[in-house]
């Protein structure tokens, strides 16, 4: 990831609900794409002890809406933003993760069966049949 943006980066501007790792995947959807068109400090972020800041970028979007955000994470204004190639490799992130929890349940799930095939061959008997039956 970038350390920051500078002007005329294209990046995807997520709503701050992007922050909030209680939500879905499905939530952290871009809102817009646009176009960085000014960056300033913010004021100081810090409750107490040292002061902290961060790099606030005024946004204009596809739509011709402007944005007030930070990168990455909403510390000051409405929306984060992340770079394109950014978003990308989030992206390839989260299959990565989904490649590896489809291969933990695999494997899970052969254990559940090859542990049922034990159970079946040591209590269960096989059914005789008897003169009557077909």
């Amino acid at each position: 990831m970038k350390k920051e943006l500078n002007i005329g980066d294209e990046v995807f501007i997520f709503d701050s609900i992007y922050d909030n790792p209680n939500y879905q995947f499905d939530m952290k959807k871009p809102l817009e794409k646009g176009t960085v068109i000014e960056k300033s400090l913010s004021g100081d972020l810090s409750y107490h002890g040292s002061p902290w800041y961060v790099n606030v970028y005024d946004v204009l979007g596809d739509n011709g809406k402007k944005y007030v955000g930070t990168y990455n994470h909403c510390y000051a204004g409405s929306v984060s933003l992340l770079t394109v190639e950014d978003y990308v490799d989030y992206l390839d992130y989260q299959v990565d993760l989904n490649i590896e929890k489809e291969r933990e349940i695999r494997e899970q799930s052969k254990r559940i069966m090859d542990y049922k095939k034990q159970i079946e061959k040591e209590y269960l008997k096989p059914k005789v049949k008897s003169k009557g039956s077909k």
